[in-house]
């Protein structure tokens, strides 16, 4: 990480050419005005390192979000099989929610 994080320094300042201080875009004035830019200054503050480790913090709560969705859509499915099997027109349909359900249980492959 430390590795990518100097090669990004080195670089940076070269593949950015920035506009002159004069340069007045309306399109992004107009835009500026609902925009709260006090986190991308504290952003900025940070090195390259601490804004890697943000995102990699970022991305572990997102993931973790995503094993809680998936969770709880396992719980609906049992529910819904445990209703259908105290109703006589839905027993038919139980063992489609059971294949489903011992489908999306199976590990998720790395994508």
């Amino acid at each position: 990480m430390a590795e990518a994080a100097k090669a990004l320094q080195t670089t940076a300042p070269s593949i950015l050419e920035l506009a002159p201080p004069d340069y007045c875009d309306a399109v992004i004035e107009a835009y500026k005005k609902d925009v709260d830019r006090t986190l991308l200054r504290e952003n900025l503050k940070l090195t390259v390192d601490q804004r890697f480790q943000k995102f990699e913090q970022f991305l572990e709560y997102a993931l973790e979000l995503r094993e809680a969705g998936r969770r709880r859509r396992y719980m609906i499915l049992e529910k819904l099989i445990q209703r259908a099997a105290g109703r006589p027109k839905d027993l038919e349909i139980i063992a489609e929610l059971q294949a489903l359900l011992d489908e999306r249980q199976k590990p998720e492959s790395p994508k």
